[in-house]
């Protein structure tokens, strides 16, 4: 069975966070990605990196609710 590959998007939504947040985890180590050889070669996760990420205990793999937006007061 082949393992399940997740974009940047993807894991930004699995675990409701930004794009940028993955990448500073890419940055710091805490995950790892790879890029896929040929024309599209956007970055990559696999099933089992994701899953390392939690077992190491990252501080978003679990109930993580994301900051509410404040909103827009309407004035005229």
């Amino acid at each position: 069975m082949k393992e399940k590959i997740y974009t940047i998007n993807d894991v930004a939504k699995l675990f409701k966070v930004t794009r940028e947040t993955v990448h500073a985890w890419l940055r710091s180590g805490r995950l790892v990605g790879f890029r896929p050889s040929g024309p599209n070669g956007h970055l990559r996760f696999r099933d089992s990196d994701l899953y390392k990420m939690i077992q190491d205990g990252s501080p978003h793999a679990h109930n993580y609710e994301p900051k509410k937006k404040a909103k827009k007061s309407a004035t005229k």
